[in-house]
């Protein structure tokens, strides 16, 4: 895991060492740097985790003429280790090392044969290749000057910050996506498209239930590869609990972790789970000053202002700080809700094929909202999060479940979102944890108690008015006073009419609607005229 930059068009290594500073968070174990001549320069920020001792980046095939920079884990790497072992001589233990001896054997192909997630950079020549998984786990983003050949202007990062000062847009590599030196952007996802929508399988619930059972046990197993110590965030409720259940099966030690407002929710049932688990438990409680006082930190790091990512930030924030003192590698249970209809507002949906559109779309978009505030404020304190229920096998299973089997009645009548999910591990927790109820990770944390005291205690200190923010931004569409807040934060970093600011990504509040259902108000007009203008 690391942080990863580059430039391409020139050698500009003076350039590459301010963008990797800027990143130095990601990687603080060592940094590396591979530069062709007169063509270009790549650089990695290592955080240590597979062959701490051995595994340096960049990496290189045998002979030298391939290097590349990789930030994320491949989960598949020992069974790919095994094959190319016939035709390679592997000079790490690095799981990432698999990527450079790929790509010698079957270039763009290569990502496809990847189960994990990643962000790539490869060099063979005076050729570069950018590479994202297909769920976009990992960030990358690259500003492009649109031209290939002798007049390509390239640089990339793994945050949008670091290309703050770079001439031209800044783009963020979409899932699945690439960017060849030699023939732009492009897609190694089949079709082009990173997610698939598969047919509904036709087994009955029992089965389902047991190959989801093997499938998410599979991927725990494979997500605990690690040099390093391993932990696991948990709340209490069903996804965290499932995920340190079947890690601790397999670790004499695990680490777990939680934080909330004193008397929260989160912190209560975190508690029972670890003395039932019997982990090595954590815990913080967070303050309104406190909180105030980390803001301008998480707004930094998370490139967001969107009122979602920003209250679930938070306690993120405070989790991986917490847990940055003990593992260097946490699993969580991201993803769960938007595979198998977790959320409360999915109840509404009458028609099946509607909820199955839905429910792919959200989990198409967490790339950019959920999956983004997880790498974000987990690497700014040196931890990788891992994500269990986006390995390949659970997300490909997990799509292809009929949504009458993931949002039904339960045991007592109650009408349950995951049902699927809760009867294949009926049995592995107590009923509290399988088929009792929890409130989302921002209300169980409680931070929504103090966030809004939180943000005017912090304004305050920064001596911004937020309603006259708003009013200035008003095409930002900044809807509560933490967006205004956290927007107010991005604009004193980057100016306001940055192009970090124009690549933010907000959740689409533009859900799949049943036919049945009127269209939504329209906005209301916006002010105009001169009145408007003296109001700002």
């Amino acid at each position: 895991m690391c942080g990863i930059a580059g430039i391409w068009g020139t050698a500009d290594a003076a350039t590459l060492e301010r963008l990797l500073n800027r990143l130095a968070h990601r990687g603080p174990d060592g940094r590396g740097i591979h530069r062709v001549d007169g063509v270009g320069v790549i650089g990695s920020n290592r955080l240590a985790i597979m062959d701490p001792a051995g595994g340096a980046q960049p990496l290189y095939s045998e002979d030298r003429t391939i290097a590349a920079v990789v930030n994320g884990e491949i989960y598949n790497a020992p069974q790919l280790r095994d094959q190319l072992a016939a035709t390679h001589r592997m000079a790490t233990g690095s799981d990432c090392e698999t990527v450079v001896h790929l790509f010698e054997d079957c270039d763009h192909a290569a990502f496809g044969l990847l189960d994990g997630m990643f962000a790539a950079a490869v060099v063979r020549g005076s050729r570069l290749v950018l590479a994202r998984d297909p769920l976009g786990i990992k960030p990358l983003y690259y500003a492009w000057n649109g031209r290939l050949g002798a007049g390509l202007r390239l640089r990339f990062a793994s945050e949008m910050h670091a290309l703050a000062d770079a001439p031209d847009p800044i783009t963020a590599m979409p899932p699945g996506g690439l960017f060849d030196s030699e023939r732009g952007p492009g897609s190694f996802s089949p079709g082009g498209a990173a997610l698939p929508m598969p047919e509904p399988l036709a087994d009955d619930p029992d089965e389902i239930a047991r190959r989801l059972a093997e499938a998410v046990r599979k991927a725990v197993r494979s997500h605990l590869m690690s040099d390093v110590p391993v932990g696991v965030f948990v709340s209490g409720g069903l996804d965290s609990s499932i995920v340190a259940a079947v890690a601790r099966e397999h670790l004499p030690q695990l680490h777990t972790f939680s934080v909330g407002c004193d008397g929260s929710e989160d912190l209560e049932k975190a508690r029972v789970l670890a003395q039932i688990l019997g982990t090595d438990h954590h815990e913080y409680v967070f303050s309104v000053d406190e909180v105030a006082a980390e803001l301008p930190r998480i707004a930094h790091h998370l490139e967001s202002y969107d009122r979602y990512l920003v209250t679930n930030a938070i306690p993120n924030w405070f989790c991986a700080r917490l847990a940055a003192r003990h593992i260097k590698v946490a699993l969580c249970g991201e993803g769960s809700d938007e595979l198998f209809a977790g959320y409360t507002y999915y109840q509404k949906y009458q028609d099946p094929a509607i909820l199955n559109r839905e429910l792919h779309r959200t989990t198409a978009d967490l790339h950019q909202t959920n999956l983004q505030r997880v790498d974000r404020m987990t690497m700014a304190h040196g931890v990788e999060c891992r994500v269990p229920f986006f390995s390949r096998d659970v997300v490909n299973l997990a799509l292809a479940i009929p949504t009458q089997w993931k949002l039904r009645d339960g045991p007592g009548g109650a009408r349950f979102g995951k049902w699927i999910l809760r009867r294949a591990f009926d049995g592995l927790l107590p009923d509290e944890f399988i088929w009792g109820g929890k409130r989302n990770f921002d209300e169980g944390s409680a931070i929504t108690t103090v966030l809004d005291a939180a943000v005017a205690k912090a304004a305050e200190t920064a001596g911004v008015s937020l309603k006259r923010h708003r009013r200035k931004y008003e095409y930002r569409q900044l809807k509560r006073p933490a967006e205004a807040l956290f927007h107010y934060f991005m604009t004193q970093e980057f100016g306001g009419q940055s192009p970090v600011l124009d690549g933010v990504a907000r959740w689409s509040r533009d859900c799949i609607r049943e036919p049945h259902e009127p269209l939504p108000p329209p906005a209301p007009p916006r002010r105009r005229g001169w009145r408007a203008w003296f109001r700002r």
